[in-house]
């Protein structure tokens, strides 16, 4: 097999790799057998058929099976030959394979960026106390509270601050609709039976606070202005008037915090016990935060010490990645499509950043892996696919099939070793209690 390597760029590279006849003729004659031996055809018994027949029946399906084993193979022994790593294949020629003819292929790919390292040993983190204070406390005690409160009717007087209003509503803007002005902004045009907090910014600011005296039964008119930024251009800036209705008024009854009231959610603990299982609970957290954050200052550091320039391939496809994550994780908590158009240049900014950060992040601590020799075993690389395989709900070995078939395997070991280096780092930093 013959290899040639053409630098196109940072990063860049093109291998053509030739392979001789006599290669592809072994991995034909191999994918053939296996075809004579498990292909079906009419008047012969399984394995029984004329090499000659399953050949000439099957010879498209067989030159198939040839290329799809002979190319990954031939371009994984060219790299090994080279010594090169890539990071992603940008493109590659479609071969044609004859009997008798040698065949060349051209692969372009993306490399591993050529850089120094710093100094990684001994970098300086600040560790937070992991203790809990009692003011943490409290406040999930009371988060706890407000997921039992009781919401009674309010009888004999108008609404109040703190409050919670069940209204219909419809809204207008200079005597037009704005269902009609502003389709997509549905939750702004009207609604039922629609429950609110009497807060000043609750809705749309000063919507609620409005509605203060009034009592359940009453129509009233309320103006309120939406910002400068609202994602529906039709509406930023503009003055609406609502008509609300005021279907009913709730007043929120917190219970007491006892003994009583634990019970309910943690049967046979007391009150004090139930702050220690909290005080635990919030440790664990906080740990847990914490390494994060020691990890995320010793990455800094590293961003900030080391210059290296990324593939731009890897970094454009980390980037849709990111994208695809942001805009996902909104929609998840309910983020209106609009809202996201609104904020695309602010999350395409975001995407970027981060993108850059973690490809480079990446590529440091894979430089630092080889330099400390710090190899995944085979007993991580075998938990990790399970998980992964989990996830995708498919056997691990299909996995590991089309990972390879997708020169992707190697991704698994680097992920692993990425994080097996930055556990490195941190056991190797100068840790300090942060003030």
């Amino acid at each position: 097999m013959n290899v040639i390597v053409e630098d196109i760029a940072v990063c860049r590279k093109a291998l053509t790799i030739e392979i001789p006849s006599a290669e592809i003729d072994v991995v034909r004659n191999d994918v053939t057998t296996e075809f004579v031996q498990y292909v079906a055809i009419p008047g012969f018994r399984p394995g029984k058929a004329p090499r000659s027949v399953v050949e000439r029946r099957y010879e498209k399906q067989i030159e198939e099976e040839v290329e799809r084993k002979l190319v990954p193979e031939s371009y994984r022994k060219a790299l090994e030959e080279k010594n090169i790593r890539p990071v992603m294949i940008t493109d590659i020629d479609k071969i044609e394979i004859k009997k008798g003819q040698p065949v060349a292929f051209k692969v372009t790919i993306d490399v591993a960026p050529e850089f120094d390292l710093p100094e990684y040993k001994g970098l300086t983190v600040t560790k937070a106390s992991a203790e809990p204070n009692e003011e943490e406390i409290n406040k999930t005690l009371e988060n706890l509270r407000e997921q039992q409160a009781e919401y009674k009717d309010v009888e004999g007087r108008g609404v109040q601050a703190g409050d919670f209003v069940i209204v219909s509503y419809t809204g207008t803007i200079d005597g037009q609709s704005i269902k009609e002005l502003a389709p997509a902004s549905y939750l702004f045009a009207e609604n039922n039976d629609m429950w609110m907090r009497v807060e000043e910014d609750f809705f749309l600011k000063g919507f609620t606070t409005q509605l203060i005296g009034a009592n359940t039964g009453e129509k009233k008119q309320v103006t309120a202005t939406f910002k400068e930024d609202f994602p529906q251009k039709e509406l930023a800036e503009k003055t609406a008037l609502y008509d609300v209705e005021i279907k009913g008024i709730k007043e929120r009854q917190l219970p007491e915090l006892n003994d009583e009231f634990v019970k309910k959610i943690v049967p046979d603990k007391t009150l004090e016990e139930l702050k220690d299982l909290i005080k635990k609970d919030m440790q664990k957290q906080k740990e847990y935060q914490i390494e994060s954050q020691i990890k995320d200052q010793v990455v800094k550091q590293l961003l900030e010490k080391t210059k290296l320039e990324l593939p731009e391939s890897v970094l454009e496809e980390e980037k849709r990645r990111t994208i695809y994550d942001i805009v996902q994780n909104n929609q998840q908590r309910g983020v209106t499509d609009d809202i996201l158009e609104g904020k695309k240049d602010e999350i395409l900014t975001n995407a970027t950043q981060n993108a850059t950060d973690k490809l480079k992040a990446s590529f440091i601590l894979l430089k630092i892996a080889e330099q400390e020799k710090i190899k995944p075993t085979e007993q991580e690389v075998s938990s990790y696919l399970q998980i992964m395989a989990d996830r995708y709900r498919m056997p691990v070995d299909k996995l590991v099939r089309k990972l390879r078939e997708n020169m992707r395997l190697q991704e698994v070991y680097d992920n692993i070793a990425v994080g097996k280096t930055l556990d490195f780092l941190v056991q190797n930093a100068n840790v300090q209690a942060s003030a």
